[in-house]
Formats: structure tokens, C-alpha cells, sequence
């Protein structure tokens, strides 16, 4: 598939799963283990989905590479046992 073919939404958003990963690297660079502090919040719930389908797709080791602390986040909320019944493979 030539990338003229593809929708210009598809590159939009992407940009803007860079945009959210990019933010959320900046909240955990202080080492905080969720996005704002030590406990689980409504924050970090919110944007599990988002990170749920970065793990699932073809660029999981994109975000591992390109925003580490994001991919961090994403591995801690997959051991919450709340988390944990959800499927994370598909």
C-alpha cells in the first residue's frame, strides 16, 4: 500500500499517540511510577486504552524505544489486578 492511499486521518492520529506519549514521558520523568504520583489515579485509567493499543499493534517496540516511560506505565498497569483480568493480547 503507497502512503497516498493511505487517509490523512490515519497519520493525524498518530501524531496525536505521539502527542499523549510524549506528554505522559514528561509526567513520569520526575520517577513517579503513575502519571500524577505514587498511587494509581483516574489519570493513569484514562489512558490505558491508548496504551493497551500501542502494546497490541505492530509498533509496541516503537513505544518501548521511543517513549520508555510510557511503555513503563503500560507494563505497571498490566500487573494492577484490576488490569490484569482485562486482556492485554488481543
Amino acid at each position: 500500500m503507497s502512503r497516498a492511499s493511505i487517509s490523512p486521518y490515519v497519520f493525524q492520529g498518530i501524531a496525536m499517540f505521539e502527542k499523549l506519549f510524549a506528554a505522559m514521558d514528561d509526567a513520569l520523568a520526575g520517577g513517579a511510577p503513575w502519571l500524577v504520583g505514587n498511587d494509581l489515579s483516574l489519570g493513569d485509567i484514562n489512558v490505558m486504552p491508548f496504551g493497551r493499543e500501542a502494546r497490541l499493534s505492530r509498533h509496541a517496540r516503537c513505544l518501548d524505544r521511543r517513549s520508555p516511560e510510557c511503555a513503563a506505565l503500560v507494563r505497571r498497569a498490566q500487573a494492577v489486578p484490576g488490569f490484569a483480568r482485562r486482556s492485554w493480547t488481543g
